[in-house]
């Protein structure tokens, strides 16, 4: 009779002989579904970390699609340990854009909720952000429902540029903006306290009043380093965290786009910086 083991072995071999991979090259197929080897040598270690390493190049700089097989992986270890990374992507990417750039409120709340559990990966530093997070959540729904809406767009026309859902959301924004620019930064290999730095100057700063940005300009002489960051997500793999952060990052930019050029068609959007786009988006824009 086989062992426990030896039959486990035999079920995760038929299920890499079942899976097919539509669209991407053999190197990246090699971000198998299933746990490596116990035996697999150094080579193709070296290898395959550095088939990550050029895809999540890719990514962050909007040269490439999701991988199907990243995010089935994610998923799995998920589904095996209870973590939440996966809803963060598949729920920013379950967010429906309507064809005006509209999006639900519920789904659009629902989305950014995920989020939060990216910033517990940063510690307490983060807590004050969380918490505001969540103000802002709940006034752009409460104005929602105050006038009878549905939606993110017609929610800031009825109340207008100083209401008080239309500056949450733009708010939201404006923290999506920073986020965006801070883990894309990262993923280019920037430490991630740099990587704040750089995305807080080139975001927030230009919204915040002079008391503020005196204690948040300091905010990167608190935050983990990118290891530990990425450990608090999955430590088991924190590579796999990189490269499930990249795919959080498509799914996320489309949305971006669609807040950023609301706000810029309706000129809610004071400060010239946060009316930009993505650099991912611009580069592929411009090609």
């Amino acid at each position: 009779m086989m062992s426990a083991r030896s039959l486990e072995g035999k079920k995760r071999g038929h299920r890499r002989a079942q899976t097919t991979v539509p669209n991407f090259s053999n190197d990246l197929a090699e971000l198998h579904l299933e746990e490596e080897d116990e035996q697999e040598d150094s080579i193709r270690r070296l290898r395959r970390s550095s088939i990550r390493v050029q895809h999540l190049k890719d990514v962050s700089s909007g040269n490439k699609d999701s991988s199907p097989i990243v995010r089935r992986k994610i998923e799995e270890i998920s589904i095996r340990t209870g973590a939440q990374f996966y809803d963060v992507i598949a729920k920013w990417e379950e967010l429906v854009i309507l064809k005006n750039g509209d999006m639900q409120v519920d789904m659009f709340v629902d989305a950014y909720k995920q989020i939060l559990y990216v910033l517990d990966a940063f510690g307490s530093v983060f807590g004050i952000i969380k918490q505001d997070l969540k103000s802002q959540m709940a006034k752009t729904k409460e104005q929602c429902t105050r006038y009878g809406v549905d939606t993110l767009q017609k929610m800031a026309d009825i109340d207008g540029k100083n209401g008080k859902g239309t500056q949450s959301l733009i708010w939201l924004k404006r923290t999506l903006q920073f986020t965006e620019v801070m883990l894309t930064k990262m993923l280019t290999g920037i430490a991630l306290p740099e990587a704040v730095d750089y995305a807080y100057h080139n975001t927030l700063i230009y919204a915040h009043p002079f008391v503020v940005r005196a204690i948040a300009k300091n905010i990167r002489f608190a935050t983990p380093d990118t290891q530990t960051f990425l450990s608090r997500i999955y430590k088991p793999d924190t590579q796999l965290v990189s490269l499930g952060i990249a795919e959080f990052l498509i799914s996320l930019r489309p949305r971006m786009v669609a807040l950023v050029s609301f706000f810029n068609k309706r000129k809610y959007e004071d400060h010239k910086p946060l009316q930009s786009l993505p650099e991912a988006v611009n580069k592929v824009n411009s090609k």
